[in-house]
């Protein structure tokens, strides 16, 4: 149809131009027939604009090709990808779209969430359609990504500029802070802990204190809370935790000094002690002033236990107040114990007054190599989580309503939440997003021991995997996750006399091998999310992220040294 098209407006056009003769009448659709009867007159003009049209229409063509593929490149990065031939195999079209914005936006209204202008933080971009990725407003991540690899710069840090309410951030590095800092001041109220000076100068404000035995007083019954403050204390310090069942050959000994830790922490909550006593009386196992002060209280069997504890054989007993020193070892240091004390000009920060802020940011940084105030920084962060579980119960629905966003980067250096494997479930429907960073899988392995990260692993609503992924076993995981595809080969066999046969053979491939989940290029990654089949996807800067327009103006504001606006 379009051969004879083309033929006949050529003809018509050679004609018009005095380039053959007057034509007889003939139909459009049946030009070649007719010309090949000879019943119309052909020239040479009516070739070379025959030709001129199968070339414009080339060119065209070529030109929408060349731009489709540019378009898509530049939406997707700009970079090709050595297993982009895998999205043809893995998420359809329709799964893709359903973590578009809009979908989200849409999501959001059917589950009748309340308004608050967000919907959900950017993930990437699915590499073969260049759809823009997110997460949900009920949605936890968690992100395996290697150091070095791009997560802070694509993920973090934009995350926090577009974050609709209060921020709880941490890191081990100050890149996360300097980037986010300013437009959160002008947002709102920022505190800094920082106890290793890791970002000197990032504030002008002095610091602030907190008490951690405000955990115990806030509980209804001291004495449980007083035990997982004694936990919190134990997993984050010693190498293997209790979580995962296992403390070594000092497991008794640590086992006891957690009863011990239990009843120092509840006798210091009861004197209105500051936390730093508990490592004095740890240091002095004869200390009475711990049994003085539960004396009389309703919680005997502290007092009980504290007391057979003292009455120990001395061998027995400096092991278990060896072992619960070990345990707070950082209430020991000035450089901690300056956040935990009032001194000097620092504030006081109230946990439950920052929980119900909505435009607060908390950063936390400890060193990587050196994480002393670990300890500390986990009991703030499940302090400040218990404080808006609480606040949500007060809304319908017991959710909050503006999101609040924990981005735990460097989760294992700098807060070891024991049960939060266990306790992950209660917080997305809450309005309480976590969006978790793990260098690999085996360092969620060493923090929740194998069941707790697998389940940890299970109850997120979205995984991102991404570069540096390369433990053989966590590999083969994701390779079976992400799913198998039936190659189909044609065999053909000859025989003598019989001339030929064929047959299809087929088998059952990996989608994604374990070399190629390993070998992952840099700002690639992998999306497993609920629900949907998993995606190829790209991590794009946060200078190409799209941002509400408020927040593009402030950047630009910050960027040109403009201070003197702030975010409504």
């Amino acid at each position: 149809m379009a051969i004879n098209v083309s033929v006949w407006a050529a003809h018509r056009a050679a004609v018009k131009l005095g380039g053959a003769e007057p034509p007889s009448p003939f139909p459009m659709v049946g030009a070649i027939e007719v010309l090949a009867r000879d019943s119309v007159a052909w020239s040479s003009a009516a070739t070379a604009l025959l030709v001129t049209q199968w070339l414009v229409v080339v060119v065209i063509t070529a030109g929408i090709i060349i731009a489709r593929r540019r378009w898509r490149l530049r939406r997707t990065g700009g970079t090709q990808s050595r297993i982009a031939h895998a999205t043809r195999q893995m998420a359809s079209t329709s799964d893709i779209a359903t973590l578009s914005p809009r979908a989200r936006k849409r999501e959001h209204r059917d589950n009748n969430l309340p308004h608050c202008g967000w919907y959900g933080a950017y993930l990437g971009r699915e590499w073969s359609t260049g759809q823009v990725l997110m997460s949900g407003t009920e949605d936890n991540v968690l992100n395996l990504w290697a150091p070095r690899e791009g997560k802070t710069t694509s993920k973090a840090i934009p995350e926090i500029w577009n974050a609709p309410g209060l921020v709880v951030a941490t890191s081990c590095k100050r890149d996360l802070i300097d980037e986010t800092i300013q437009l959160r001041e002008h947002f709102g109220e920022v505190w800094v802990f920082d106890p290793q000076n890791l970002a000197p100068g990032a504030s002008a404000d002095s610091g602030f204190f907190f008490d951690p035995l405000d955990f115990v007083r806030a509980a209804r019954f001291w004495d449980g809370s007083a035990l997982r403050l004694a936990e919190i204390f134990e997993g984050a310090t010693t190498a293997r935790s209790a979580v995962s069942g296992d403390a070594g050959e000092n497991a008794f000994f640590y086992q006891q000094a957690r009863d011990l830790l239990t009843a120092l922490f509840l006798a210091a909550a009861l004197g209105n002690k500051p936390i730093t006593d508990v490592y004095k009386w740890v240091s002095a196992p004869g200390a009475g002033e711990p049994l003085s002060l539960l004396a009389g209280s309703t919680y005997e069997a502290q007092h009980d236990d504290l007391n057979a504890k003292y009455s120990l054989t001395p061998r027995t007993r400096d092991g278990v107040f060896s072992a619960a020193k070990n345990c707070i070892a950082c209430l020991g240091l000035a450089e901690v114990r300056e956040w935990l004390t009032p001194h000097g000009h620092r504030r006081r920060l109230d946990v439950t007054a920052l929980a119900h802020d909505d435009r607060a940011t908390l950063y936390m940084l400890t060193e990587e190599d050196n994480p002393v105030a670990r300890p500390i920084s986990t009991v703030l962060a499940i302090l400040v989580s218990e404080a808006l579980k609480k606040r949500a119960s007060q809304f319908e629905r017991d959710r909050l309503p503006v999101p609040v966003l924990m981005v735990l980067d460097e989760i294992a250096n700098v807060v070891r939440w024991p049960n939060l494997p266990e306790a992950l479930s209660t917080y997305g429907s809450r309005g309480i997003l976590f969006d978790i960073f793990l260098q690999t899988y085996a360092q969620g392995e060493e923090m929740w021991g194998p069941v707790g990260m697998r389940k940890l692993y299970a109850l997120v609503a979205i995984k991102v995997i991404g570069p540096g992924q390369t433990e053989p076993e966590f590999a083969q995981m994701v390779s079976t996750q992400v799913g198998t595809y039936r190659e189909i080969e044609r065999s053909v066999s000859y025989s003598n006399g019989s001339g030929s046969s064929s047959q299809q053979v087929g088998g059952d491939k990996p989608i994604l091998s374990v070399d190629e989940i390993q070998n992952l290029q840099k700002w690639q990654m992998i999306v497993i999310a609920k629900g949907r089949r998993p995606m190829l996807a790209r991590m794009i800067p946060a200078t190409q992220q799209d941002f509400s327009p408020a927040t593009r103006e402030l950047l630009d504001r910050l960027e040109r040294g403009q201070t003197g606006v702030t975010v409504d």
